[in-house]
């Protein structure tokens, strides 16, 4: 705005300097400032609050704040004006939205304050204005966010309890109720801690709080796989169990958001093991009845064997594959063979007193599938070389699924499969902390897509959905291995782009701009967008390199559309 603002009352001690002080503080606020008339119309606006709005000066001053209030919210604040002119309040606070120009709401947050003449009478109303409408569209995400893995933890057929850093349980599933004997629901109101004088070891210890599997990975980040423990539950009832426990991390980065802990009952397992320990026969029928596959390899017959369980789930017979270490590591895929090749050497060269590992395994028709393989030395010679090794496999695909999908639904948006904002903000914060230590440069990029309500109004939400969808795999094609792209909410989208500064981040966006014509919308328009570009100053926060970016979108906006603004150098 190039107007300068005008100045209410100064006070007669108050010389030239301080008003233009006063002036320049209206003018250059990063907070929107309007005053306005006892009846509501507006009498002078910042560059902020237009920004805010989308409008420019001209058009609001001696408008009402009626004629861009949302319809919804328009009684509520006139309310509101009436108690201030008729002095039952001096000011008040509350959230509402304004339309913005380009015909999006904007939710703010408005502290209002009545200034009275010296007659006491209502001169004028002070209003600062905050935009809140990021802090709400993430709030609600995480909202539909937590109700999806509610719905997915729920339906599992295991126990499954979700745990917070702080160890309380923040989703737990009606099979979890069932194992631990707690009403359904009132898991969700209890922690950890509750649990700490009721569990012991496989071998009737007293297990610690520390120890319980989900405490060691909240502690260590480490999962923790078929740890078995013992509890009472409240009806007195001893029940076994065999837990696993899967950290959940945000976005590209080590920082633990929460842990997934997986049980089943297998107090039946348990004690049909113990009462059934000497005989191979009832033990084998045992192992059947709780679906897990054996394996039985001699070394020194070359004999390798499997059990019913395994066979189905592998699709090999006994001896088709070959007894050798180099046989049993190409089982594994490729990802994975080094980790049990190494699992298994420690142990048969005494360093550990048994192997055990998550590996994917090769079936007889060529796929993989996800298995828990673990197995000891059972037998030795004279001269206390390995003989013979037995073990067991467990199919854990859905157990992985599951794990691959909390991720998912934590970290990403489900529409377009970009990083939600939550979490490219934090990839933000690591870029920036990594730049500010390299010294390298780091460009950011918002876009707008230009006229977007337009497509829903004419189209439907199913023609804007693919809108989106269409622009984030075109992002998605453009992008670099080091680079990210989130839907930041709405229509807009953010480029994190390292070791670029604004001229790269310029030449990107100006070649993404061209590339958008590609697009279109069912009249056979081609879809364009508005461009915010900025780099990393290496003093700055992240929010305020994305203020930055954002008045820079909101500029292209207003300049037609369509265009990219870079940020002038500094």
């Amino acid at each position: 705005m190039s107007s300068p603002c005008r100045t209410v009352h100064p006070q007669a001690d108050m010389n030239p300097g301080e008003v233009g002080r006063l002036a320049r503080a209206f003018e250059h606020s990063a907070a929107g400032i309007a005053l306005q008339s006892p009846a509501g119309r507006w009498l002078e606006v910042n560059p902020a609050f237009c920004a805010l709005v989308g409008y420019s000066r001209e058009e609001l001053i001696g408008n009402s704040f009626t004629a861009i209030t949302h319809a919804d919210d328009v009684q509520r604040s006139l309310e509101q004006l009436g108690r201030l002119n008729r002095k039952e309040i001096s000011s008040f606070r509350f959230d509402k939205r304004y339309l913005h120009a380009n015909g999006r709401e904007v939710w703010v947050r408005l502290d209002v304050s009545m200034v009275l003449d010296d007659q006491d009478r209502p001169e004028l109303i002070i209003t600062q204005a905050n935009d809140i409408t990021a802090s709400r569209q993430i709030r609600e995400q995480l909202a539909e966010n937590e109700a999806r893995l509610s719905s997915i933890i729920r339906s599992m057929a295991e126990g499954v309890i979700a745990i917070e850093k702080d160890g309380s349980f923040s989703v737990a599933n009606q099979r979890a109720a069932h194992i631990l004997g707690a009403v359904p629901h009132a898991l969700e109101s209890l922690s950890l801690s509750d649990f700490e004088s009721d569990c012991w070891r496989l071998d009737g210890t007293p297990m610690s709080l520390e120890e319980f599997p989900a405490s060691v990975t909240l502690a260590t980040g480490r999962p923790q796989r078929e740890v078995v423990m013992g509890m009472e539950r409240p009806d007195g009832r001893q029940v076994w169990i065999e837990i696993s426990t899967e950290p959940v991390h945000a976005e590209g980065t080590e920082e633990l958001i929460s842990v997934v802990a997986t049980f089943s009952d297998i107090t039946a397992r348990i004690s049909t093991e113990r009462a059934l320990r000497e005989s191979e026969e009832r033990l084998s029928l045992a192992v059947e009845g709780a679906k897990l596959g054996m394996w039985d390899w001699h070394l020194d017959t070359r004999e390798l064997s499997f059990n019913g369980i395994a066979e189905r789930m592998l699709g090999y017979g006994r001896n088709e594959v070959e007894s050798s270490l180099k046989s049993v590591r190409a089982l594994a895929h490729p990802d994975d063979e080094d980790r049990l090749v190494d699992e298994m050497e420690a142990h048969l060269s005494g360093a550990r007193p048994f192997f055990e590992t998550d590996v994917r395994m090769r079936r007889k028709s060529g796929g993989y599938i996800w298995t828990n393989i673990r197995g000891r030395v059972t037998e030795r010679d004279p001269h206390d070389r390995p003989l013979r090794v037995t073990g067991m496999l467990i199919d854990i695909s859905q157990r992985k699924d599951l794990e691959a999908r909390l991720n998912e639904l934590a970290t990403t948006d489900e529409l377009t499969g970009l990083l939600n904002r939550r979490h490219a903000t934090e990839v933000l914060r690591l870029e920036i902390d990594r730049a500010r230590r390299n010294g390298g440069s780091l460009g950011l990029v918002l876009l707008d897509i230009d006229h977007f309500k337009q497509v829903n109004d004419r189209f439907g939400h199913d023609a804007g959905d693919k809108v989106l969808a269409d622009v984030a795999e075109l992002l998605l094609s453009r992008l670099r291995k080091t680079d990210f792209a989130a839907r930041w909410g709405g229509e807009e989208f953010a480029i994190i782009l390292p070791a670029t500064d604004r001229e790269g981040g310029s030449t990107f966006a100006a070649e993404l701009l061209g590339r958008m014509q590609e697009i279109r919308t069912p009249d056979g328009n081609g879809v364009s967008a508005s461009f915010g570009v900025v780099d990393y100053r290496g003093d700055e926060s992240p929010s305020e390199l994305v203020k930055r970016a954002d008045r820079l979108m909101y500029k292209a906006k207003h300049e037609g559309r369509a265009r990219v603004e870079v940020e002038s150098q500094a």
